[in-house]
């Protein structure tokens, strides 16, 4: 029987691919990227850490990292990138302007339709190679929109962060369409109230004991969020270019999702270290001229996890998940001896 050929990757870099770099979270910009949040959200943030970077910015510089990775290869000629999910375990806090060590890597280069689905994990460590956090993202990069949710991220086994040497990268301001390793410097986002949505609608009634959060994304919030992440995709900047990949109106980052979501739990249970935060994204988060409404709900579920869900002002599902505590590496690797 002659072997089956999988196609080439969309984007023309193949699983095993590395990259590493290095990066610093200036206070300015952790500022901006809380305040960002805080914006978005009508009740204060009460469990973030003095001092630290937001675990869902973490992520953000990861993702990052990821994008790069990606773009060392063809570029996706007529391919729509979106996120399928995204998967962040914190080891410990990272400390504002704390130097940190990426490696990021491609782990899988799946066939999905007419384009490929591609898992990449990065590491992020601290000088001398201790854990800080570890975030796998699936990108799936097709003709149009994606129909249903995309396949679940995988779960290897834990590998030792291991760094690599690798030059500084300058700190430079990104045009559209570019990529960068570190987050521009951009002023702290102004503490102001964005403009609510002109017709909120009434999501429908949250499970009884959950605890919820609502979140008002405008056009003005993504493009802040652009900003601050570097990620300039013209999908999320753009209703014509949006409408041009097969979407309705110009959608939010999902990792603004991803955002919103950390922001919840951490008023909800804190910024606690040694936690894991896994999202599968349903559907892009349609944000039209006057706005839209996120809610985001969690309720226990076993071995003292939550279960995460965030939904559009229809009620429709936009991503849903888990949030964990977990063992540490050292710890994991006891439980093995």
């Amino acid at each position: 029987m002659a072997p089956t050929l999988s196609p080439a990757p969309s984007h023309g870099v193949a699983a095993g691919t590395v990259l590493t770099g290095r990066h610093l979270v200036t206070a300015r910009d952790a500022e901006a990227f809380r305040a960002l949040c805080a914006v978005a959200s009508a009740v204060p943030l009460t469990g973030a850490v003095p001092g630290t970077v937001a675990p869902a910015q973490l992520a953000a510089v990861a993702l990052r990292m990821c994008e790069r990775l990606l773009e060392t290869g063809p570029a996706p000629g007529g391919l729509v990138a979106v996120h399928g999910t995204q998967r962040l375990r914190v080891e410990r806090a990272a400390a504002v302007g704390e130097p940190l060590v990426s490696r990021a890597e491609v782990r899988s280069v799946r066939p999905l339709g007419a384009g490929t689905a591609t898992e990449v994990a990065v590491t992020l460590a601290a000088d001398d190679g201790s854990a800080v956090a570890e975030s796998v993202s699936l990108l799936v990069h097709s003709p149009g929109p994606v129909a249903g949710p995309a396949p679940a991220v995988t779960r290897p086994a834990a590998t030792p962060l291991v760094p690599q040497a690798s030059p500084p990268v300058a700190r430079q301001a990104v045009p559209p369409a570019a990529a960068s390793v570190v987050p521009p410097v951009v002023p702290p986002v102004a503490r102001q109230a964005i403009p609510p949505a002109a017709a909120s609608v009434v999501p429908p009634a949250a499970p009884e004991g959950a605890r919820c959060s609502s979140y008002t994304v405008t056009r003005e919030l993504v493009r802040r969020y652009a900003e601050l992440s570097g990620d300039h995709n013209p999908i999320h900047l753009s209703p014509e270019a949006a409408r041009a990949g097969g979407f309705d109106d110009l959608i939010a980052h999902g990792m603004l999702t991803f955002a919103l979501v950390a922001h919840h739990l951490a008023g909800a249970v804190g910024e606690a270290a040694g936690t894991e935060l896994q999202l599968r994204f349903s559907r892009p988060l349609t944000v039209p001229a006057e706005g839209a409404t996120l809610t985001v709900r969690d309720l226990p579920a076993a071995g003292g996890a939550l279960a995460v869900t965030a939904v559009d002002g229809a009620g429709l599902p936009v991503a849903g998940g888990r949030a964990a505590p977990c063992a540490h590496r050292q710890e994991r690797g006891r439980d093995r001896d």
